[in-house]
């Protein structure tokens, strides 16, 4: 009967546990294509993994029957069961999972992010998720990834890493919002949105949705051509990670590393993600090198609230071809008849390595903290407190020798620039087709004992060439709140806030005097004790944004852009699954000051602010005809201030005169058709932009010691 017994409660224990393995493979239902990175779990247990990157999964499992979950941001849920014996492996197949509009609210900030919704929000929306992004990605930037999106143009520009614009309906981003989790990061003085700074967003984009025209978004946010909206990954995804790595031609490399913690039984998760990518670029002297990471932690003590911690950067450096050149100049430069489409005027060697006058460096991290609380069954409260620190700028020449900038001086037979020769001219040594008539030699002279460059200034001076670095550096802070009530089953009521406050750092610094001694600084109007400075500083990221920048040696400008952002915003919506519809409008306060410490005296240099208030009004209707079938509309009317630029004009404390805001009108009307084989969208839509402010730079008398520029305003 004892054996028995032992017999009995060992074949319990193996029971118990018996482990089995399944397999199987998650697709898109709509493209076919693989899913990787959905998630695994065993429902009712913490037990997952996620899939590679063709899809494929194996979950170990401790019981012989159960149901596992799959789950994917943007896709509908699937269960399925599955009963394998002890020590066997069940392949469960391939697993299509549907798209899901509804599941993008799985997301970081759910009540802050305004995502459109297919057949129910009167917008034109293209959403491109996770697997879509990974598929287009390869060694792409990043806005590129929106190339097929209806409306949008992206293009590499120069073809410096991260030096990507993108268009929509024809507006830049200056005119068009984008946002990450519903937070705006255009920049608050001048509207726009420098890619480089968000080269790793493709690493943690969970869905990236646009919408065309004034949108669905409540902010009173610049969204005249449409609003960007990247959807980042949740800290509480399924346990697991991955590293990968890829490479490609001219030396690109890349390597991402990930980690999830899952939702572990304390309420706490965490999910890590650095990155790091590298190349020589394709276009001749466009090296770079750039870093990426993010850090998520979740905390949800319970169904009521829901805690997201995250924090997100890029630093990086990469050379640039910011002139464009003529067909001629690639021909010139070509080894056969065709144009050589790489060259590139801005770079050449110093002592034999690389060396280019045009580099940018940035680091711009952003952090938030957002709070999600479900206050009862019919109210939500949702809060996002954001801040982001910018440091860095870009590079180019400043100063002339015999009168002639850097890319008026003779250059090699490639077309590139002489960089060992100025190096030689500055240091005193004689570079003779450097020389003028005054200078025939072309060799610099001594002032007060040592070699002095200066800035443009008098284009008749042999003052030397330095490579400066501009600083375009900004301190950001601001609170997202908005809270949601559905007052009936099909009537749901928003109200928020969108608090801001921004300052703009700008000046010039000395990156290398290229063999110089000293910078004679001869631009500030203040009394300086020592107007020689020798001081120098590396055009690289600054991977530690709070190190002290009040101390640097400045030239040429300085000044500081302040704004800060005061809004109130509503929502009305309606949604009975046949006819939704939604009427929106918000306002807000602009504040603008300007602080102008080369150029005025002390005591003089601030002005005061200037406040300026904004809105819009904005609704949409829906009609669901049938499954198939839907049309809707939407109108809406913006008043936009001015940008910083246009309020303080001529790059100074001048106060526009004629200051008043942009007016901009959009109405748009659409059709939508679904079936099982194919989706279409028609929409046709007029934009009228009254009032705008534009300025652009001025030259006379170009290459000539008389040469003056200025900034030609146009009302």
């Amino acid at each position: 009967m004892r054996k028995l017994l032992v017999l009995a409660m060992f074949l319990t224990s193996a029971t118990i546990f018996a482990q089995g393995t399944l397999t199987g493979t998650v697709l898109d239902s709509e493209m076919n294509g693989p899913l990787p990175g959905a998630t695994v779990m065993v429902v009712g247990t913490n037990n997952g993994t996620t899939t590679d990157f063709d899809g494929n999964f194996s979950l170990d499992v401790k019981s012989a029957s159960g149901r596992i979950s799959i789950t994917f941001i943007g896709y509908e849920r699937k269960t399925i069961k599955f009963d394998v014996a002890n020590d066997a492996t069940q392949d469960l197949g391939t697993i299509a999972l549907g798209v899901d509009a509804d599941a993008l609210a799985e997301v970081v900030i759910t009540g802050i992010a305004d995502l459109a919704k297919d057949r129910e929000t009167p917008v034109a929306v293209s959403t491109i998720r996770a697997a879509e992004i990974q598929e287009k990605l390869g060694s792409q930037e990043f806005p590129e990834i929106l190339n097929n999106t209806p409306s949008i143009y992206a293009t590499k520009q120069g073809g410096g890493f991260g030096d990507a614009r993108i268009n929509i309906r024809g507006f830049d981003t200056n005119n068009s919002a984008v946002m990450i989790n519903g937070v705006p990061i255009n920049d608050m003085e001048n509207g726009a949105v420098y890619w480089s700074n968000w080269a790793g967003l493709s690493d943690v984009a969970s869905a990236i949705q646009v919408q065309r025209g004034l949108g669905s978004s409540k902010l009173a946010v610049s969204s005249v051509g449409g609003t960007i909206n990247v959807i980042t990954r949740a800290a509480d995804r399924a346990e697991g990670g991955f590293v990968t790595a890829m490479t490609g031609n001219d030396s690109y490399l890349k390597t991402v590393a990930s980690y999830n913690t899952g939702l572990m039984e304390s309420g706490f998760s965490t999910t890590v993600l650095l990155s790091q990518t590298q190349g020589d670029g394709y276009i001749d002297g466009t090296e770079f090198q750039g870093y990426n990471y993010y850090l998520g932690f979740g905390y949800r003590p319970n169904d009521t609230h829901d805690f997201q911690f995250t924090v997100t950067g890029a630093p990086q450096w990469h050379n640039q071809r910011s002139r464009s050149s003529s067909i001629d100049t690639y021909q010139r430069y070509s080894d056969n008849d065709d144009p050589n489409i790489k060259y590139n005027e801005e770079w050449g060697y110093l002592n034999g390595e690389e060396y280019s006058f045009r580099r940018n460096f940035y680091h711009k991290p952003i952090m938030s903290l957002n709070w999600d609380f479900d206050i009862n069954s019919k109210t939500e409260l949702s809060t996002s407190a954001y801040a982001s620190f910018g440091r860095g700028g870009g590079t180019g020449e400043i100063g002339t020798i015999n009168g002639k900038r850097q890319f008026a001086l003779p250059r090699t037979n490639d077309g590139l620039i002489r960089v060992d020769d100025i190096f030689a001219y500055n240091s005193g040594q004689p570079v003779p087709d450097f020389g003028n008539d005054a200078n025939p030699e072309g060799q610099r002279t001594l002032t007060d004992g040592i070699y002095l460059n200066q800035g443009n200034g008098d284009r008749s001076s042999a003052n030397g060439i330095t490579r400066r670095a501009s600083i375009n550096s900004h301190n950001w802070f601001g609170v997202l709140s908005n809270l949601s009530n559905q007052l009936t089953d099909e009537l749901t009521l928003d109200v928020g806030i969108d608090l801001r406050t921004y300052k703009g750092i700008h000046y010039r610094r000395v990156n290398d005097l290229l063999g110089g001694d000293a910078y004679l600084q001869t631009d500030n109007d203040n009394n300086v004790p020592n107007p020689v400075l020798r001081e120098t500083y590396d055009a690289d990221p600054n991977f530690w944004v709070f190190s002290d920048i009040d101390s640097e040696e400045k030239i040429d400008y300085y000044n500081d852009g302040l704004v800060r952002w005061a809004g109130t915003f509503g929502q009305l919506e309606y949604n009975n699954e046949v006819i939704s519809a939604f009427v929106q409008g918000s306002i807000s306060n602009q504040g603008f000051k300007r602080v102008e410490y080369f150029g005025e005296l002390e005591g003089n240099q601030e002005t005061d602010w200037e406040n300026i208030i904004g809105g819009n009004i904005k609704g949409g209707l829906n009609w669901n005809i049938d499954e198939m079938h839907n049309i809707y509309a939407n109108a809406g009317y913006y008043s936009k201030q001015p940008l910083f630029d246009a309020v303080y004009i001529n790059f100074g404390n001048n106060l526009n005169p004629d200051l008043q805001n942009e007016q901009v009108i959009g109405t748009e009307i659409g059709y939508g058709f679904r079936s099982s084989f194919f989706s279409a969208n028609v929409n046709l839509y007029r934009t009228s932009w009254a009032d705008r402010f534009e300025s652009d730079g001025a030259v006379f008398n170009a290459e000539t010691p008389q040469e003056i520029r200025g900034t030609a305003n146009l009302y």
